[in-house]
C-alpha cells in the first residue's frame, strides 16, 4: 500500500512564532527532501508522486516566490532512471534538483525506516544552508496548492506542519491516476483537496479500518484515529511521527 496527502491543518511548535520572512530575507528558503531506492518506488513517484508536485499551486508556485532547491537521495542506478523521465526533466527546468548518491550497503533496504538515515543527512544540510524543509514521500499524491498554502504559513510564522497520510489501495488508486501512453510526454496531476478526500474514501485500504476507534484489532503502531460521522463522513485525529515541513 502507500499513502495519499491534502492540506491539513498547521500547528506551531511553540507559543513564539518567527518571521521567516526577515530570518530569509524578502525570499524563505526551502528544501525539497525525498529518497528514493528500488524501482518500485522510482517507478511510483515519477508517476504519481511527481506529477502532482508539478501542479501549478506547488512546485511552480513555491519555486516562483521563493528560493528552492530539491534534494535527492538516491542510488546511481535509480539516478538513471529518474533522469530519463519527461516529468523529472520538468522538474529541473523549475527548480534546481541536486542528487546525493548512496550505497544500499549504507542502509537496511528491507527496513522501512531506513529513510530515517537519510532524512537525517537532508536535514543537515538545509540546516546549514538556513532552509525550511518539505519531506517529499515518493509515494504521496499531494493536492494542487499545498505546498502554496504551507508557504503562506510559514510567512505568517509558523515553524512545523504536520499532515495526516491514510493509506489507499495501489492498484485501484494508480489506475485513476497513472498516464500509461509515454508518447503524451509531460502531464501535471492536478487534484484539489476536496477531490483527494473523495479518492481516499474510495479507495482506502482495509489496513486504515484498523484505526477504527471502536475496532477491536486497533494495531499496536497508532499513527492516527479513524472516527465516523454519521451521513458526514470520517474524522482524522493524527499521532504523526514527523513533520511534513518544518524549519530544522
Amino acid at each position: 500500500d502507500w499513502s495519499i496527502n491534502g492540506q491539513s491543518k498547521s500547528y506551531t511548535l511553540d507559543k513564539i512564532r518567527l518571521k521567516f520572512t526577515k530570518r530569509y530575507g524578502e525570499k524563505m528558503r526551502f528544501q525539497l527532501l525525498t529518497v528514493i531506492w528500488g524501482n518500485d518506488f522510482a517507478k511510483l513517484f515519477l508517476e504519481l508522486t511527481l506529477p502532482s508536485l508539478l501542479a501549478d499551486g506547488n512546485v511552480p508556485a513555491l519555486s516562483h516566490a521563493h528560493d528552492v532547491n530539491f534534494l535527492i537521495f538516491t542510488t546511481e542506478t535509480d539516478q538513471r532512471y529518474l533522469e530519463e523521465s519527461s516529468n523529472f526533466k520538468k522538474l529541473t527546468s523549475i527548480v534546481s534538483v541536486k542528487f546525493v548518491k548512496f550505497d544500499l550497503n549504507e542502509i537496511d533496504p528491507s527496513h522501512f525506516g531506513s529513510h530515517w538515515i537519510l532524512w537525517r543527512r537532508g536535514k543537515e544540510i538545509a540546516k546549514n544552508e538556513n532552509r525550511a524543509v518539505i519531506l517529499v514521500m515518493p509515494d504521496h499524491i499531494i493536492s494542487d496548492g499545498t505546498y502554496e498554502h504551507w508557504a503562506n504559513l510559514f510567512e505568517s510564522g509558523y515553524r512545523a506542519i504536520f499532515s495526516p497520510a491514510p493509506p489507499v489501495v495501489l492498484e485501484t488508486t494508480a489506475a485513476e491516476f497513472i498516464q500509461h501512453d509515454s508518447t503524451k510526454g509531460f502531464k501535471a496531476l492536478s487534484v484539489s483537496s476536496g477531490d483527494l478526500k473523495e479518492i481516499l474514501l474510495k479507495h482506502l485500504h482495509p489496513v486504515a479500518c484498523c484505526y477504527d476507534i471502536k475496532t477491536r484489532s486497533f494495531p499496536p503502531h497508532a499513527e492516527y484515529l479513524i472516527i465516523p460521522i454519521e451521513e458526514e463522513g470520517l474524522s482524522l485525529r493524527v499521532l504523526t511521527s514527523q513533520p511534513m515541513c518544518f524549519d530544522p
